[in-house]
């Protein structure tokens, strides 16, 4: 995965996201196929959850849908083992915390690193549990991602900036996930400081929607985009088939806004 995100290339890499078995679990392996075959270079898969507190209504209403349909962590195991018999692209998986204690910590990172996950987000980590799962992540190589918002404070940007992690999601404005009509005000200024102080990947999400949003954002220093809404809104608006299809235009048309 570091290699991609680091990989020398006339656009930012595209992260696209989707909710584990939404709509329902066929048409979501078929939709991760599509977007790896559109060009996305690393794919972002969220294990729903009922309580997502970072996640704004679009995820939201998916993870419900996803619960109710029997979606579970060994499934979307089995789902991701299965994909990765045919794909190559890496797999990132976004979870809460609590799912992972419930687990066990230990017991939870070696069954993802099984099935060759690349990388790690979860977005309520405690600051005082960072240094224990970096010591797993970095044991059964797995990439974790700490967060940082615009507002962060600086005890939690120092601790980040100096901490033996290898990438960073940055979130373009403060809240939950959905659509913006712009980055918050402090995001260009938090990555001119994290650029300026550590080599570390920058990935950038929650909020973006947008090809004029993509075009503006290819100017900061960052390594990738991660859009999740607006490829999950495409099982609402259009009928099954159709939204396989619409989430392929959708990649590929997304990617092709992401030249530097």
């Amino acid at each position: 995965m570091l290699n991609i995100l680091k990989k020398k290339s006339t656009h930012l890499k595209l992260i696209p996201f989707l909710t584990a078995g939404y709509p329902n679990m066929f048409v979501c392996k078929q939709s991760l196929y599509a977007l790896a075959n559109q060009g996305a270079d690393i794919i972002e898969i969220g294990i729903p959850y009922i309580d997502a507190l970072a996640d704004g209504p679009i995820i939201q209403a998916a993870s419900k849908v996803a619960i109710e349909q029997g979606t579970h962590f060994n499934e979307v195991l089995s789902m991701i083992r299965n994909i990765q018999r045919i794909m190559t692209t890496p797999f990132i998986l976004f979870t809460y915390y609590n799912l992972i204690f419930v687990k066990g910590v230990k017991q939870f990172i070696i069954e993802i690193a099984k099935i060759n996950v690349s990388g790690l987000v979860i977005p309520d980590l405690p600051l005082e549990e960072i240094e224990y799962l970096l010591t797993l992540c970095q044991f059964f190589k797995i990439e974790l991602i700490l967060f940082l918002t615009p507002i962060s404070s600086k005890k939690r940007i120092e601790l980040i900036l100096s901490a033996p992690c290898n990438c960073i999601y940055l979130l373009s404005d403060n809240g939950v996930t959905g659509f913006r009509k712009q980055m918050h005000r402090n995001t260009s200024v938090l990555i001119k400081t994290i650029h300026s102080q550590t080599n570390k990947c920058l990935l950038l999400g929650f909020g973006l929607h947008t090809e004029e949003q993509l075009i503006s954002i290819s100017k900061e220093k960052i390594h990738a985009v991660v859009l999740g809404s607006v490829f999950i809104k495409r099982f609402t608006s259009f009928k099954f088939n159709q939204s396989i299809n619409q989430i392929s235009y959708l990649c590929k048309k997304m990617k092709n806004s992401l030249f530097i």
